[in-house]
C-alpha cells in the first residue's frame, strides 16, 4: 500500500471513531470515561497482538465536551465494555498513561 493510501485509511479510522465517541458522550451525560472495542487502523502504526488473555481497548477520556484523549489499552477479556463506570476507567486510564491523568486533574 503506498503512503497515501495508508494515510487515508488511518484518517477514515480516526473520524469514524471520534464520531462514535462524541455520540456515546452525547447519549451518556456526565461520564467522561469511556472504553471499547480498538478500531481497525485507529492508531498509528503496526499493533502487536496482545498477551494470552487480553484484548486491545481504546480507553476515551473528555476532557470538555468535543475534546477527547484516545489511547490503546491491552485489558483481559473478561473487562467489559459497557458497564464500568467512571472511577474504574479513571483506575485504567491512570495505568495506562499516569502522568497525563495527574495533568487533566490538576486543570481546571
Amino acid at each position: 500500500m503506498a503512503d497515501a493510501e495508508i494515510r487515508m485509511i488511518h484518517e477514515n479510522a480516526v473520524k469514524r471513531a471520534s464520531d462514535d465517541d462524541q455520540i456515546w458522550f452525547r447519549e451518556n451525560p456526565g461520564r467522561n470515561f469511556r472504553i471499547r472495542d480498538l478500531m481497525p487502523y485507529e492508531f498509528n502504526g503496526k499493533i502487536d497482538d496482545p498477551p494470552d488473555g487480553y484484548t486491545w481497548r481504546t480507553i476515551i477520556a473528555q476532557i470538555s465536551e468535543g475534546a477527547r484523549i484516545r489511547l490503546p489499552a491491552t485489558l483481559p477479556k473478561e473487562t467489559p465494555n459497557e458497564g464500568a463506570q467512571d472511577d474504574e476507567l479513571v483506575r485504567i486510564f491512570g495505568q495506562v498513561a499516569p502522568n497525563l491523568l495527574s495533568r487533566l486533574q490538576r486543570e481546571p
